[in-house]
């Protein structure tokens, strides 16, 4: 959910609600992004092994478990747009 809400946080104006508008604005951005993914998904290959587990303290996932993670992780890209709708 952080990489997905990292995408949320790149538009701090409260009137806007479109957080792709300047998305490719940055270059930097995405290193640090794709960079995230890569890690994060590399330190939960690493939970496979005994070694890598006790390393990092991850346990493997299977397939449909990060499916998930990225099906929950993308809901944030549309309920922050939507809970700024709701007047305070």
């Amino acid at each position: 959910m952080n990489l997905y809400n990292s995408i949320n946080c790149r538009v701090v104006d409260d009137e806007e609600k479109n957080v792709f508008k300047t998305l490719f604005n940055n270059s930097l951005f995405w290193v640090i992004l794709l960079g995230e993914l890569f890690l994060q998904d590399y330190m939960i290959t690493l939970g496979e092994s005994v070694i890598g587990s006790a390393i990092v303290g991850t346990a493997a996932l299977t397939f449909n478990q990060k499916l998930t993670c990225h099906i929950l992780g993308a809901l944030t890209l549309a309920i922050y747009p939507a809970s700024k709708m709701i007047p305070l």
